[in-house]
């Protein structure tokens, strides 16, 4: 059946992404969808979450009675986790080598979060759990790499010496705990911004924007300004001088 209705997903097998994973992608991706809880939306971004061309794939199905919302905002949540999925480990590649704790780049942090969970008109905080869902069953679907194949992945064509068999397997046991960590990270901003965005107050804004006449485009920009700056820089609350001095900012800034 696969080849004939997956045959992009088919065609997984066999294929290894990298010479010291023991893996083809096909063994790789049921050990993410193993790995993700049974949500449809999440097993269904695990099962396609390396392919290419997923949009022609997902074009040939309909998951309305899945995925809620009429089918056309839950297949629509599907296309974006698939297309974001990598985004963590792609951002943060140079913290997850060094393994840096994650206080130290809260900022880089607190951005990512607001920029895949703000949609423009509400923070969609499930979005991002669901990247840090994927992040990790992604993670934990490869397996260590064959004792003979560690010289590669050292970049040394030297024998192996006795007890070297289990670099890869520790090596692998100590980013495991590093991303739990940093994983655990990101939940805990995710809901402290969820939380942050909720209880911003506006009427000063309100009261500042009738003095200086802003409306229409301009006052949507400039609201939308500011409540992202609040966010990635925690502001707790507007006063009169934040405003002057951020509306200054603003109108040198094309919005």
């Amino acid at each position: 059946y696969l080849d004939m209705y997956l045959p992009e997903i088919a065609n997984l097998q066999n294929l290894v992404e990298r010479p010291f994973y023991k893996e083809d992608l096909w063994e790789h991706t049921l050990n993410v969808v193993e790995n993700t809880p049974p949500e449809y939306l999440l097993r269904l971004a695990g099962l396609f979450h390396h392919l290419e061309n997923y949009k022609e794939a997902l074009s040939r199905f309909r998951f309305s009675m899945v995925l809620g919302k009429g089918g056309k905002g839950g297949e629509k949540d599907l296309v974006w986790l698939i297309k974001n999925h990598k985004q963590g480990p792609l951002t943060f590649s140079q913290e997850l080598r060094e393994r840096k704790e994650p206080q130290t780049f809260e900022g880089k942090i607190r951005r990512f979060i607001w920029e895949h969970g703000w949609t423009g008109r509400f923070f969609h905080a499930e979005r991002v759990k669901n990247i840090l869902i994927l992040w990790k069953a992604d993670y934990y679907g490869y397996k260590k790499a064959q004792s003979e194949e560690e010289k590669y992945l050292e970049g040394s064509e030297r024998t192996l010496k006795p007890g070297e068999s289990k670099y890869i397997d520790e090596k692998y046991k100590e980013e495991g705990k590093y991303l739990e960590k940093l994983l655990s990270f990101f939940q805990e901003e995710t809901e402290k911004i969820q939380n942050e965005n909720e209880i911003f107050q506006w009427e000063l804004l309100e009261e500042f924007a009738l003095q200086r006449k802003i409306k229409g485009r301009e006052w949507g920009a400039f609201k939308e300004y500011l409540r992202k700056k609040m966010i990635l820089e925690k502001v707790p609350a507007l006063t009169q001088e934040l405003l002057a001095h951020e509306y200054k900012v603003f109108r040198k800034k094309k919005y």
